[in-house]
C-alpha cells in the first residue's frame, strides 16, 4: 500500500531496477568461470546501484521485502563493488583476451609495462621523422602486421637512397619493407612488454573472479531481494494504473463488496 501511495518512491525504485543487470545469471558466470572484464563491470556497476537503491527505499519497506525474500538483513556488497570497480577499466571489452581490461594503479608492474610500450610506440613515432632526415626519403614510414611486425617502408621511386644498413624483409608492387637493429630492438620491448601485460591482467583478473566468487551466496540474497523489490514495485504500479484496492480480511465469513 505504501509503495502504491508514494509514486515518486516507486518512481525512484523502479528508475535505478533499471540500472541492475541480472545479478543471477552474472553470479553463475562469476562461479563458473565464464565471465568476461565487460559483465564483471557490469556486476560491478549493478551491485554499486544496488546500493542507491538501498539508500532510497526507507527501513519499513525494506523489512517488508525481508519478509517477502526470506532474507534476515540486507548483505553488504560495497567492498566487492569498489574491488570491481577500482580493479577494472571503464572502457572493459567483453573478451579478455582483448587486453587492456585491467585499471592503471592497480599493480606497479603492470603500469611500468604499460609505459615501456607507450614510450616505445612514441620511439617508433620519432623513428619514422629521424629516418627521413637521415635518409632524405621523404616518403618513409614505419608500419606494423602481425607477419613481419615492425618495418621501415621505402616506395620503388626512392629505392636507390636505401641506406645500406637496411635489411630488405618483404617486397611489394611498389615497395619495400626492412628492418634496422634499432626498429628490430625496439619492437622486442613491444613484445616482451605486452606478453607480461597480458599474463599480469589474467592473474589479477583471475585472482579477482575468486575474490566475487567468495561472495556468491550474499549475492544470490541480494538477488532475490532485487526480484522482490521489483515484483512489489510493479505489483504496485499495476494497481495503481487498473485502480485496485486492498482488501481488508478478518476472521468473519462476511463477503462485502462495494462500487465492485
Amino acid at each position: 500500500s505504501d509503495c502504491k501511495d508514494n509514486r515518486n518512491l516507486r518512481t525512484s525504485i523502479r528508475g535505478l531496477l533499471m540500472g541492475i543487470g541480472d545479478l543471477q545469471r552474472l553470479s553463475a558466470q562469476t562461479i563458473s568461470g565464464r565471465i568476461g572484464p565487460a559483465r564483471l563491470l557490469q556486476l560491478g556497476n549493478s551491485l554499486k546501484v544496488f546500493e542507491e537503491l538501498i539508500n532510497v527505499i526507507d527501513e519499513s519497506f525494506i523489512g517488508a521485502i525481508n519478509a517477502l525474500s526470506d532474507l534476515g538483513s540486507v548483505p553488504d556488497l560495497s567492498k566487492i563493488s569498489t574491488l570491481i570497480l577500482t580493479s577494472l577499466s571503464e572502457d572493459a571489452p567483453v573478451l579478455s583476451k582483448s587486453g587492456g581490461y585491467i585499471a592503471s594503479g592497480i599493480n606497479d608492474k603492470l603500469d611500468d609495462y604499460r609505459e615501456i610500450v607507450s614510450d616505445t610506440r612514441g620511439f617508433l613515432a620519432s623513428l619514422q621523422q629521424s629516418e627521413r632526415d637521415k635518409s632524405g626519403i621523404p616518403t618513409l614510414k614505419v608500419g606494423f602486421n602481425k607477419v613481419f611486425g615492425y618495418y621501415l617502408e621505402v616506395t620503388n621511386k626512392h629505392l636507390d637512397k636505401v641506406p645500406e644498413q637496411y635489411e630488405q624483409k618483404q617486397t611489394l608492387v611498389n615497395a619495400c619493407r626492412y628492418h634496422t637493429p634499432e626498429l628490430k630492438e625496439a619492437e622486442n620491448r613491444i613484445v616482451e612488454a605486452e606478453s607480461q601485460i597480458s599474463l599480469l591482467e589474467s592473474e589479477i583478473f583471475s585472482d579477482l573472479i575468486k575474490s566475487v566468487s567468495a561472495s556468491i551466496p550474499e549475492l544470490t540474497q541480494v538477488a532475490n531481494f532485487v526480484a522482490s523489490i521489483d515484483l512489489v514495485t510493479a505489483f504496485a504500479e499495476l494497481s495503481e494504473i487498473h485502480n485496485y484496492c486492498q482488501p481488508i480480511c478478518d476472521d468473519s465469513l462476511v463477503l462485502d463488496i462495494q462500487s465492485g
